[in-house]
């Protein structure tokens, strides 16, 4: 078996990384500004035999408060690492 590790990711380039939202997540913004994202379990098989043997409910909402929802609405695809946590300081 080969157990390779994928290769580390250095500072600079983490930095410049341009986190992306998952289009398949559904989200909305409420009045006070808080986003709840809501998951929804898979359907494969894979999700049907963990649903058997682990309690996995079949959707599950995250409510994120207003630093929360400033870091998820950057993350756009086009903001940088670097530029967030400059935003966010």
């Amino acid at each position: 078996m080969n157990f390779r590790r994928s290769p580390k990711i250095g500072r600079d380039a983490m930095l410049k990384s341009r986190p992306a939202r998952n289009d398949a997540l559904e989200w909305e913004k409420n009045d006070s500004e808080e986003i709840s994202i809501t998951l929804v379990r898979g359907t494969d098989w894979k999700a049907r035999i963990l649903s058997k043997i682990f309690w996995i409910p079949e959707r599950r909402t995250l409510l994120l408060d207003q630093i929360g929802a400033q870091v998820w609405e950057m993350c756009d695809g086009k903001t940088s690492v670097d530029a967030m946590i400059r935003s966010l300081s």
